[in-house]
């Protein structure tokens, strides 16, 4: 792309969306040239200063998590 026209809210409702890395997806995107529209400057660049920290199963040891259950346990279990 040569040009990101980027809008977003810095309201309190939408800050756990800006991010730094929301906006370096966006803002990276362009080539030649990037627009940010908002409506409050000052908590929109306070806002992408934090990085979304972003977790996985993966991160959790298996040996936390207690014995592995076979397959064919649970089965015909009723879920309410």
């Amino acid at each position: 792309m040569d040009a990101v026209i980027w809008h977003t809210q810095a309201k309190d409702s939408f800050k756990e969306t800006n991010t730094s890395n929301s906006f370096y997806v966006s803002i990276t995107c362009a080539r030649e040239d990037a627009k940010v529209f908002t409506d409050s400057k000052v908590d929109l660049k306070e806002q992408v200063k934090h990085e979304q920290v972003k977790t996985s199963t993966l991160d959790y040891s298996h040996e936390a998590s207690g014995p592995k259950r076979s397959q064919d346990e649970g089965k015909g279990m009723e879920v309410r």
